[in-house]
């Protein structure tokens, strides 16, 4: 996802004592631009979706 949206993630199970491998966690403490353009490359991952 980094090298082709441009947007880190973190998989869940590093957070959970369950096992989550289905899940990630994303964490947004930034400024307003920053998370516009977050936005703007998610919006890449519904090519990889269909």
């Amino acid at each position: 996802m980094i090298r082709e949206v441009g947007v880190a993630a973190v998989p869940g199970s590093s957070f959970f004592r369950e096992p989550v491998n289905h899940l990630i966690r994303m964490h947004f403490a930034r400024g307003t631009d920053v998370l516009d353009e977050a936005v703007r490359r998610l919006e890449k991952l519904q090519a990889f979706l269909k």
